[in-house]
Formats: C-alpha cells, structure tokens, sequence
C-alpha cells in the first residue's frame, strides 16, 4: 500500500523521524534510487490514491526497504 503523498514520504515511513539522507541513502541500498530520480518530480512525485501508480517491483522493494530505515 501506498499512501496518497511523495516517494520520500512513503519511504520514510518506516522511520517517521529519519532526515532525507538517510531516506535517500536506504533507497541507493535498496538500489531503487535511480527509478525515483527518474519519476515526472523525483523524491516529491506523488503516488498513491491519485498520484503515480507504481509497478510491483518498485512498490515492493520500497516497502521491503522502508522498515530497515
């Protein structure tokens, strides 16, 4: 699932308190840093609800990665 705000946000929620290089260097780990540099507005494109649908691998990965923050 993915909540209607940014890529960063819904990343972070693993760890609400993480400042954005942590966030970021979770997303390099995780290698999916390269498919967020790629969306319409990067770390502050919005998915979810009505933002960008994401595929399963990505939607995946993040959420997998989001606990380990």
């Amino acid at each position: 699932m993915l909540f209607h705000d940014t890529i960063l946000y819904n990343l972070r929620y693993g760890n609400i308190n993480a400042p954005d290089n942590k966030v970021m260097e979770a997303a390099r780990m995780a290698d999916i840093e390269q498919a967020i540099l790629g969306m319409p507005k990067q770390w502050d494109t919005q998915v979810g609800e009505r933002g960008l649908k994401l595929s399963g691998e990505v939607h995946v990965t993040g959420v997998t990665f989001r606990y380990s923050l």
